[in-house]
């Protein structure tokens, strides 16, 4: 969705993709350092269940941050996956080519000749946004700072957002722990969850704040602070991204009738 409308901005493909490469492989990279460094002072409330899923889920993050690195900065890899697209495209306009040769209508010259500038006319446009996905990856490579700055943004940006829990903490009227308990407690939970194959990890991460909070968190109230927290660090954002989706949509068929 990402690609598509920064595609419809004006950004080409390939340097789309690679974009949002960079701030996955940020986000992951601050996720696992932040939970890491958080566990240290929390050690003491994880059981054997949520250690396992904790381990699990830096393993996979840091297996994926590994995986695009390499990705981004192997000339190899993305020469191989670009073949890899091309062999695809061209395969499918080779079967599409002979379904008109079976079908022997008196204007298949023409409907060949078509699919066969399509075809090139793709594979064209593949070879392009490859070699645009290498130059933003060679910029990259000479601007260092870039991943820098981005780094420090989203310790930042991550850092408020797992304030989230300690205001749903203050807001059903506790007050014993601090907001660093809470905060580095919400980004355990997360960095448990976020190597789990589920959407949004829904569910899971119910399970494991319930898990993890029951521990500095009266029983009658747990349920409840995940309930609100959830809601403000997951379903609110949701329903705001389907809300700008709709009004997306809306707009763009406005443009297209007018």
């Amino acid at each position: 969705m990402q690609v598509y409308y920064m595609h419809k901005d004006g950004i080409s493909v390939g340097s789309s993709m690679f974009t949002l490469l960079i701030n996955i492989t940020c986000v992951l990279f601050v996720t696992i350092t932040l939970s890491l460094f958080n566990l240290i002072f929390n050690y003491q409330y994880m059981t054997t269940g949520l250690l396992i899923f904790f381990i699990f889920g830096t393993f996979i993050n840091t297996c994926a941050i590994v995986l695009f690195m390499v990705g981004m900065f192997s000339t190899k890899i993305s020469d191989k996956i670009a073949n890899f697209v091309k062999r695809c495209v061209s395969r499918h306009y080779e079967k599409k080519i002979k379904r008109i040769k079976k079908l022997k209508l008196p204007h298949s010259e023409a409907l060949i000749t078509k699919a066969k500038n399509k075809s090139e006319s793709r594979l064209a446009k593949i070879e392009e946004q490859a070699g645009k996905y290498k130059e933003d990856a060679v910029l990259i490579k000479q601007n260092k700072k870039i991943i820098i700055k981005t780094l420090i943004i989203y310790y930042f940006q991550y850092s408020l957002y797992y304030l989230i829990s300690y205001w749903a903490y203050r807001a059903i009227g506790l007050n014993e722990q601090t907001w660093f308990a809470i905060t580095s407690l919400q980004s355990i939970v997360y960095a448990t969850v976020s190597g789990i194959p589920s959407p949004g990890a829904v569910g899971v991460s119910e399970a494991a704040y319930i898990g993890l909070f029951s521990n500095i968190i009266p029983e009658k109230l747990i349920s409840s602070i995940t309930l609100l927290v959830r809601c403000m660090n997951f379903y609110v954002f949701v329903a705001i991204s389907g809300i700008v989706v709709i009004f997306a949509v809306i707009k763009s068929k406005k443009k297209g009738n007018a």
